[in-house]
């Protein structure tokens, strides 16, 4: 009897023995798999802090071209024209600018990166295109002025004023259909430069036609005027219409956005995930940046009109004072959107968003869709969001 007492506890004795070892392999395991996470996170965190910004990323890729053969570099170029770092891909675009490779293997390239999701990325575009075939790239610069993105108008503007300057002989009457169309854009940085050229294009000289910044809004209307009355008549029978029905290149690259879990300024949980079926815009800002300033009253305004169509605006302060300002500062300014704290979690996964405006706009299904370095205005932004809603 004693010695079955004895053989029970001693299997008692090993099962809790064996049950303790269990728990500890469980914790171990725990424990390997968070510290695996964490660094796994700091790893891409570090890869995006590095490679999103554009000046680092561009000294990345030639420290990476210096170490392949001549024979690889193109190939190599083209590989990075698909990272999932917009520097990178930047980088990879900007590499291409001095190569004497494969011209249409170059070209095919460029006008898939001119489908980027980064402003930045498809700006870089406009510059090298008309270098390897003058046509195409003028073509593309003249749909850059259709584009929704108002930066991509303006840069593709500013390239278009630089070459009529200069004389290049494939920037001629073909764009004026194109130009008479920026004149009633709602980006009005636009037709001051237009008007010079339309000048230039179609000889009209004399007073009333154009117009300096600095003028009152009434000779500006003015000025837009005479012009759209002067089309409506000679539209029919202007010479150079081969390019009067272009339309802008819609970005099409979508990335998977990072996932992130933080809490907002009211201590409310705020995850991507929470989110999905929506069209969310994180706008990295600081209530001590001028841009960001500029820019609020239009996110206030695509809040305010799409925020019951399905969007969700996340404010990520960066570098401020404190929550109570913070709160302050966005009671006073109309903000209504939820905003988040210094989240550094979500500015690293995210790339270089410390040097402030940025605002990322991702889909319904968790896949960024647009990043726009710099401020930004009301059609831009209503734009892109409408037509990811509407999908």
């Amino acid at each position: 009897m004693a010695a079955g007492v004895q053989h029970i506890g001693g299997q008692d004795q090993s099962r809790k023995s064996s049950r303790r070892l269990q728990i500890i392999v469980v914790f171990v395991a725990f424990i390997s798999v968070v510290v695996f996470r964490v660094m796994h996170d700091r790893k891409l965190a570090s890869d995006s802090i590095r490679y999103a910004d554009t000046h680092e990323a561009t000294e990345q890729m030639t420290a990476i071209l210096n170490k392949v053969p001549e024979s690889e570099k193109l190939a190599t170029s083209f590989r990075y024209l698909n990272s999932e770092s917009p520097g990178m891909r930047y980088a990879a675009v900007d590499s291409l600018e001095f190569e004497r490779g494969d011209r249409n293997r170059i070209m095919s390239a460029l006008e898939h990166a001119y489908l980027d999701s980064a402003t930045e990325v498809r700006t870089r575009v406009l510059d090298l295109m008309p270098k390897f075939d003058p046509q195409r790239g003028y073509q593309l610069e003249l749909e850059a002025l259709l584009d929704e993105d108002s930066w991509v108008k303006d840069h593709a503007m500013f390239l278009l004023s630089a070459n009529a300057r200069q004389k290049k002989s494939y920037v001629d009457k073909r764009s004026v259909p194109i130009l008479i169309h920026t004149i009633s854009d709602a980006d009005s940085n636009l037709a001051p430069i237009a008007i010079p050229m339309l000048m230039k294009y179609t000889g009209i000289t004399g007073k009333g036609w154009r117009y300096s910044v600095l003028d009152p809004e009434v000779i500006k209307l003015k000025a837009r005027m005479k012009w759209l009355n002067w089309w409506a008549t000679n539209r029919s029978k202007w010479p150079a219409k081969e390019f009067e029905t272009l339309a802008p290149v819609a970005p099409t690259r979508a990335d998977p956005a990072p996932g992130f879990l933080v809490k907002d300024i009211d201590r409310k949980r705020i995850g991507l995930d929470d989110m999905r079926g929506k069209v969310v815009l994180l706008n990295f800002w600081g209530t001590w940046c001028p841009p960001c300033r500029q820019e609020t009253p239009a996110l206030v305004d695509v809040d305010r009109v799409y925020h019951d169509k399905g969007l969700e605006i996340v404010g990520i302060a960066v570098k401020e004072k404190g929550v109570d300002s913070l709160r302050d500062w966005c009671r006073l300014h109309g903000i209504k959107y939820r905003q988040v704290l210094d989240a550094d979690a979500i500015a690293h996964v995210y790339g270089d968003c410390y040097e402030v405006p940025v605002s990322v706009l991702i889909d319904k299904h968790g896949m960024i869709r647009r990043r726009w370095e710099g401020e930004r205005d009301y059609p831009t932004f209503s734009a892109a969001v409408d037509r990811l809603i509407k999908e």
